[in-house]
Protein backbone atom coordinates (compact mmCIF):
# COMPACT_ATOMS: atom_id res chain seq x y z
CA UNK A 1 0.00 0.00 0.00
CA UNK A 2 1.00 3.28 -0.83
CA UNK A 3 0.14 6.48 0.59
CA UNK A 4 0.66 10.14 -0.51
CA UNK A 5 -0.22 12.49 2.47
CA UNK A 6 -0.65 16.28 1.43
CA UNK A 7 -1.55 18.18 3.67
CA UNK A 8 -2.05 22.44 3.64
CA UNK A 9 -3.74 25.42 4.78
CA UNK A 10 -7.07 26.34 3.17
CA UNK A 11 -7.31 27.82 -0.08
CA UNK A 12 -4.20 26.06 -1.30
CA UNK A 13 -5.49 24.10 -4.44
CA UNK A 14 -6.17 20.99 -2.36
CA UNK A 15 -9.17 20.30 -4.52
CA UNK A 16 -7.62 21.25 -7.71
CA UNK A 17 -5.03 18.92 -7.21
CA UNK A 18 -7.10 16.43 -6.30
CA UNK A 19 -9.70 16.57 -9.52
CA UNK A 20 -6.28 16.88 -11.13
CA UNK A 21 -5.21 13.49 -10.16
CA UNK A 22 -8.81 11.55 -10.55
CA UNK A 23 -8.60 12.83 -14.81
CA UNK A 24 -5.35 11.43 -14.89
CA UNK A 25 -7.64 8.32 -15.23
CA UNK A 26 -11.32 8.46 -14.81
CA UNK A 27 -12.22 5.04 -15.42
CA UNK A 28 -10.12 3.45 -13.15
CA UNK A 29 -9.64 5.79 -10.17
CA UNK A 30 -12.23 6.79 -7.88
CA UNK A 31 -12.62 10.12 -6.00
CA UNK A 32 -13.99 10.41 -2.33
CA UNK A 33 -15.36 13.90 -1.02
CA UNK A 34 -16.72 15.51 2.36
CA UNK A 35 -20.27 15.29 0.88
CA UNK A 36 -22.43 14.64 -1.56
CA UNK A 37 -22.71 18.77 -2.68
CA UNK A 38 -19.03 18.67 -2.75
CA UNK A 39 -19.34 15.28 -5.24
CA UNK A 40 -21.75 16.76 -7.21
CA UNK A 41 -19.85 19.85 -7.96
CA UNK A 42 -16.85 17.60 -9.15
CA UNK A 43 -19.09 16.03 -11.37
CA UNK A 44 -19.37 18.53 -14.37
CA UNK A 45 -16.28 16.96 -15.37
CA UNK A 46 -18.74 14.03 -16.77
CA UNK A 47 -16.18 11.57 -17.81
CA UNK A 48 -17.42 8.66 -15.62
CA UNK A 49 -18.79 10.31 -13.02
CA UNK A 50 -20.15 7.41 -11.09
CA UNK A 51 -16.36 7.71 -9.78
CA UNK A 52 -17.15 10.52 -7.90
CA UNK A 53 -18.70 9.48 -4.59
CA UNK A 54 -18.94 11.20 -1.15
CA UNK A 55 -17.86 9.50 2.30
CA UNK A 56 -20.93 8.86 3.49
CA UNK A 57 -21.61 5.94 0.28
CA UNK A 58 -23.09 2.53 0.99
CA UNK A 59 -20.55 -0.35 1.71
CA UNK A 60 -22.26 -1.90 -1.16
CA UNK A 61 -20.36 1.01 -3.59
CA UNK A 62 -17.51 -0.65 -3.19
CA UNK A 63 -18.18 -4.72 -3.34
CA UNK A 64 -16.04 -6.39 -6.11
CA UNK A 65 -14.62 -2.77 -7.03
CA UNK A 66 -10.58 -2.42 -7.38
CA UNK A 67 -9.39 0.71 -8.47
CA UNK A 68 -5.72 1.71 -9.57
CA UNK A 69 -5.96 4.96 -7.37
CA UNK A 70 -8.30 6.01 -4.82
CA UNK A 71 -8.55 9.78 -4.08
CA UNK A 72 -9.92 11.66 -0.50
CA UNK A 73 -10.44 15.14 -0.90
CA UNK A 74 -10.59 16.79 2.72
CA UNK A 75 -10.23 13.39 4.58
CA UNK A 76 -9.49 14.64 8.17
CA UNK A 77 -13.41 16.60 7.93
CA UNK A 78 -14.58 12.98 7.29
CA UNK A 79 -16.57 12.10 10.10
CA UNK A 80 -14.40 9.67 12.10
CA UNK A 81 -17.53 6.86 11.81
CA UNK A 82 -16.89 7.37 7.75
CA UNK A 83 -12.88 7.68 8.27
CA UNK A 84 -12.86 4.33 10.51
CA UNK A 85 -15.25 2.48 7.52
CA UNK A 86 -13.05 3.58 4.49
CA UNK A 87 -9.65 2.73 6.69
CA UNK A 88 -11.00 -1.21 6.39
CA UNK A 89 -12.51 -0.65 2.74
CA UNK A 90 -9.92 1.19 0.99
CA UNK A 91 -6.74 -1.59 1.05
CA UNK A 92 -9.20 -4.08 -0.14
CA UNK A 93 -9.66 -2.13 -3.38
CA UNK A 94 -6.64 0.25 -4.22
CA UNK A 95 -2.66 -0.12 -3.58
CA UNK A 96 -2.36 3.32 -3.71
CA UNK A 97 -3.94 6.29 -1.74
CA UNK A 98 -3.69 10.00 -2.71
CA UNK A 99 -5.25 12.24 0.06
CA UNK A 100 -5.32 16.28 0.01
CA UNK A 101 -6.46 17.62 3.27
CA UNK A 102 -6.16 20.73 5.87
CA UNK A 103 -6.10 19.48 9.33
CA UNK A 104 -9.78 20.02 11.12
CA UNK A 105 -7.81 19.29 15.10
CA UNK A 106 -4.71 19.98 16.54
CA UNK A 107 -3.54 16.93 17.44
CA UNK A 108 -1.23 16.44 20.75
CA UNK A 109 2.12 16.03 19.30
CA UNK A 110 2.92 13.59 22.05
CA UNK A 111 -0.34 11.47 21.68
CA UNK A 112 0.04 12.04 17.56
CA UNK A 113 4.10 10.23 17.93
CA UNK A 114 3.00 7.48 20.40
CA UNK A 115 0.07 5.72 18.13
CA UNK A 116 2.09 6.37 15.10
CA UNK A 117 4.97 4.64 16.76
CA UNK A 118 2.25 2.25 18.14
CA UNK A 119 1.69 1.24 14.88
CA UNK A 120 4.63 0.26 13.49
CA UNK A 121 5.64 -2.16 16.38
CA UNK A 122 1.91 -3.56 16.71
CA UNK A 123 -0.80 -5.27 13.70
CA UNK A 124 -3.72 -4.90 15.83
CA UNK A 125 -5.27 -1.34 16.80
CA UNK A 126 -6.26 -1.74 20.12
CA UNK A 127 -4.30 0.45 22.73
CA UNK A 128 -4.33 -1.02 26.31
CA UNK A 129 -5.61 1.02 28.90
CA UNK A 130 -1.98 1.04 30.97
CA UNK A 131 -1.02 3.36 27.61
CA UNK A 132 -4.02 5.69 27.95
CA UNK A 133 -2.99 6.45 31.53
CA UNK A 134 0.52 6.92 30.45
CA UNK A 135 -0.80 9.36 27.99
CA UNK A 136 -2.92 11.06 30.14
CA UNK A 137 0.34 11.12 33.02
CA UNK A 138 2.39 12.60 30.30
CA UNK A 139 0.03 15.23 28.64
CA UNK A 140 -2.02 16.36 31.14
CA UNK A 141 -5.13 15.93 29.53
CA UNK A 142 -8.36 14.77 30.63
CA UNK A 143 -9.01 11.10 30.26
CA UNK A 144 -12.09 11.58 27.37
CA UNK A 145 -9.88 14.00 25.37
CA UNK A 146 -6.83 11.28 25.28
CA UNK A 147 -9.29 8.41 24.16
CA UNK A 148 -10.76 10.55 21.57
CA UNK A 149 -7.44 11.43 20.42
CA UNK A 150 -6.19 8.43 20.42
CA UNK A 151 -9.54 7.03 18.95
CA UNK A 152 -9.32 9.54 15.95
CA UNK A 153 -5.62 8.53 15.05
CA UNK A 154 -5.88 4.70 15.17
CA UNK A 155 -7.70 4.12 12.26
CA UNK A 156 -6.34 7.22 10.49
CA UNK A 157 -4.46 7.20 7.38
CA UNK A 158 -2.00 10.09 8.78
CA UNK A 159 -0.44 7.78 11.03
CA UNK A 160 0.01 4.57 9.05
CA UNK A 161 3.57 3.42 8.95
CA UNK A 162 3.33 3.39 4.79
CA UNK A 163 2.35 6.85 4.68
CA UNK A 164 4.26 9.47 2.96
CA UNK A 165 3.20 13.15 4.82
CA UNK A 166 4.01 16.03 2.65
CA UNK A 167 3.38 19.12 4.83
CA UNK A 168 5.70 21.28 3.06
CA UNK A 169 5.22 25.51 3.17
CA UNK A 170 5.81 25.13 -0.46
CA UNK A 171 2.47 23.97 -1.01
CA UNK A 172 0.71 26.17 1.66
CA UNK A 173 -1.41 29.39 0.42
CA UNK A 174 1.18 31.86 1.25
CA UNK A 175 -1.72 34.75 0.16
CA UNK A 176 -3.63 33.85 3.27
CA UNK A 177 -0.81 33.59 5.50
CA UNK A 178 0.14 37.36 5.28
CA UNK A 179 -3.63 38.71 4.64
CA UNK A 180 -3.89 41.47 7.24
CA UNK A 181 -6.92 41.22 10.19
CA UNK A 182 -7.15 37.57 10.05
CA UNK A 183 -5.41 37.01 13.41
CA UNK A 184 -7.99 39.37 15.03
CA UNK A 185 -11.09 38.08 13.30
CA UNK A 186 -9.94 33.69 13.79
CA UNK A 187 -9.42 32.04 17.37
CA UNK A 188 -6.14 31.21 17.63
CA UNK A 189 -6.62 27.45 17.20
CA UNK A 190 -8.76 28.21 13.85
CA UNK A 191 -6.03 30.54 13.10
CA UNK A 192 -3.66 27.61 13.48
CA UNK A 193 -5.31 25.57 11.50
CA UNK A 194 -6.80 26.89 8.72
CA UNK A 195 -4.27 29.88 7.90
CA UNK A 196 -1.04 28.30 9.44
CA UNK A 197 -1.70 25.13 8.20
CA UNK A 198 -0.65 23.62 11.60
CA UNK A 199 -1.94 19.96 12.91
CA UNK A 200 0.31 19.51 15.75
CA UNK A 201 0.57 20.76 19.17
CA UNK A 202 2.99 20.59 21.82
CA UNK A 203 2.04 19.14 25.35
CA UNK A 204 1.46 22.11 27.77
CA UNK A 205 3.94 22.64 30.67
CA UNK A 206 1.98 21.54 33.85
CA UNK A 207 1.46 23.90 36.14
CA UNK A 208 4.05 24.29 39.24
CA UNK A 209 2.50 24.66 42.91
CA UNK A 210 4.16 26.03 45.29
CA UNK A 211 3.21 25.82 49.02
CA UNK A 212 4.58 28.39 51.71
CA UNK A 213 5.65 25.71 54.34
Amino acid sequence: MKITFFLSNRQSGKSHLASYEFLKDPEHNLLITLNRKNAEHFKFYKQNKNNIISCNSSEKFFCGKKYKKVILDEYLFFDINNRIRLYDILPQITKKILIFTSSSTLYNKDIFNFVKEYKQDVQINNISRTDISMLINKTGLERKIVINLVNDLICNFITDPCTNLIHDSYFFNRELIYRSGLKEQLSDTKYKLEVEGQYLEETKEKEQIYFNI
